[in-house]
Order: C-alpha cells, then sequence, then structure tokens
C-alpha cells in the first residue's frame, strides 16, 4: 500500500513539474521611431490580451526609444503605443512564447495631427424691456 502511494505521488510531481516548465515566461522588446529614424523617448507602450480591457502590462520607452516586457506569459496579445505628437501605433496578434525572446521590428510612428481644444465662456447677459436702454 504505501508503495502505491509514494508512486502516487511521484507520478504527481513529475506531472506537476512537467505542467510548470511549460508555463515559462517570455520576454518582449522593440525600439520605437520617428519617420526620420530618431528615436521616440517617452512612448506609452502598453500590452492587452485579446478581448482585455484593461492592459496585460505597461511600459515607456526608454530615452533610447527602446520599451522591453519581462515575465510576458505565453500567449497572443494586441500592442499600442501612444506618444503625444504622432498616431496612435496598434499592432495585433503579437505571440510571445515562454523561454523566448520576441523582438520586434523597428517601429516607425507618424507625425499626427494636432489637435487643440478652445472652450468658450460667457455670461448670459439680460435685456431690460422696461427702457429703451
Amino acid at each position: 500500500m504505501k508503495r502505491y502511494i509514494v508512486l502516487g505521488v511521484l507520478f504527481g510531481l513529475v506531472a506537476l513539474s512537467a505542467n510548470l516548465s511549460a508555463q515559462v515566461a517570455g520576454r518582449l522588446t522593440g525600439a520605437v521611431t520617428d519617420s526620420t529614424g530618431a528615436a521616440i523617448p517617452g512612448a506609452e507602450v502598453r500590452l492587452y490580451l485579446p478581448g482585455g480591457a484593461p492592459p496585460a502590462l505597461r511600459t515607456v520607452t526608454t530615452s533610447e526609444g527602446i520599451f522591453d516586457f519581462i515575465g510576458v506569459r505565453p500567449d497572443r496579445y494586441r500592442l499600442e503605443i501612444e506618444v503625444a505628437g504622432f498616431s496612435k501605433y496598434v499592432l495585433a496578434d503579437v505571440s510571445v512564447e515562454g523561454a523566448r525572446q520576441v523582438t520586434l521590428p523597428e517601429i516607425k510612428l507618424s507625425v499626427g495631427a494636432i489637435s487643440e481644444t478652445v472652450e468658450v465662456v460667457s455670461a448670459i447677459q439680460t435685456l431690460d424691456l422696461s427702457t429703451a436702454e
């Protein structure tokens, strides 16, 4: 009886070990530049799971325009990059595999339209209809 219990525990540990080794995290890196090839520092980079509303991971590009996600679980993601003055960049179906580094090709952002918000505030003027003034 003890032998069967020991064998059962041993097989359970082997199965658990195989399952845990399959869940090793990966890494995703890339560089963000403008149309001239100059680095874009301070760009917000977000990584979303399919159908995910809040980003699974987020970071900001370095002064060299580089971003680096470490410890990314294996899955397919949507990558979004935003920075003021440039158009939003979206890359769908980014695949990250366990125990591997994925380096994306250089991401070039195009100059976006500058938008301006003007808020007009005025007081309503009343008219006195009893006089001609």
